[in-house]
C-alpha cells in the first residue's frame, strides 16, 4: 500500500463517525475475548479501525490512489459487509448488545421478517453495520479527496 493510501486512511479513520469507531473497537474487543478469553497484546483503538478500512480497500482491490473508482467501490459494499459478518451464532448472540443500535436500524429499513428469526435479526443488524461502515469509509474519501485537490 503506498503513501498517498495510507495518508488518506488516516484521515478517514481521523474523521469517521465516532460510534461507528467505537462500535469497531468493541466488536474487536469482544472478538478476542471469544477466542482467546484474555486481553493480552491487543491493538490500540486507531490500529483497530486502520486495519479495517485497509481491509475495505483491499477487498475492494484498491491499492493506488490513481486505481480509485468509487463507484466500483460503492457497488461492493455489500459484498464486503457481508463478508464482514459472524458466522456463529454464539458470536452473534455474544456481540448482540455492541450491534444493537445498528439492528433497530436494520429493522427500520429493512422491516421485520419472522422467517429470519433473532438469529436472522442479530446477523441483519451486524450486516447493517458493516454496510454503513463501507458507507461511511467512501464519504470520508470523498471529502478527503476534494480536500486533496
Amino acid at each position: 500500500m503506498n503513501k498517498e493510501l495510507k495518508k488518506a486512511i488516516e484521515y478517514i479513520a481521523d474523521n469517521m463517525d465516532l460510534n461507528m469507531y467505537d462500535t469497531l473497537c468493541d466488536e474487536y474487543y469482544k472478538n478476542e475475548e471469544i477466542q482467546d478469553g484474555k486481553k493480552e497484546n491487543q491493538l490500540i483503538r486507531s490500529e483497530i479501525v486502520n486495519l479495517t478500512i485497509e481491509d475495505f480497500f483491499n477487498y475492494t482491490e484498491l491499492e493506488k490512489m490513481e486505481e480509485l473508482n468509487i463507484e466500483n467501490m460503492r457497488y461492493l459494499i455489500t459484498a464486503w459487509a457481508d463478508g464482514q459478518v459472524d458466522i456463529y451464532n454464539y458470536n452473534l448472540y455474544e456481540k448482540s448488545a455492541i450491534f444493537a443500535s445498528y439492528t433497530e436500524g436494520a429493522l427500520s429499513e429493512y422491516g421485520y421478517d419472522e422467517k429470519r428469526g433473532f438469529i436472522g435479526i442479530l446477523l441483519v443488524g451486524q450486516y447493517f453495520f458493516y454496510e454503513q461502515l463501507g458507507n461511511e469509509i467512501l464519504a470520508q474519501l470523498e471529502k478527503y479527496l476534494s480536500i486533496e485537490q
